[in-house]
């Protein structure tokens, strides 16, 4: 696997009351989507995503907060990162 977790999902992007997010895609077949809790989409929710597609289905993963594909807990400041994400999601743009 490459250093990006998400690169072989397919990125698009929702619109919806003004604000635009992205979406990843992985599979065919009857959709299924995959809502990530704190901290976001990590490796293993896109790998969860991938076992989704695996069994014929397609994983639509909609980005939420966080940072597409990282584990927060194994970068610098891991700690500070996710309260950082929490607070972010708390208060409204």
């Amino acid at each position: 696997m490459t250093d990006d977790a998400l690169a072989d999902f397919e990125r698009t992007e929702f619109t919806a009351d003004g604000r635009t997010a992205p979406v990843y895609r992985i599979g065919t077949g009857p959709a299924v989507i995959v809502m990530s809790e704190m901290p976001g989409i990590t490796p293993r929710v896109a790998d969860f995503a991938r076992t989704v597609a695996g069994i014929g289905c397609t994983a639509i993963v909609p980005h939420l907060f966080g940072v597409d594909g990282k584990d927060p807990s194994t970068a610098p400041l891991g700690v500070i990162g996710t309260l950082s994400t929490l607070t972010r999601a708390m208060v409204p743009a």
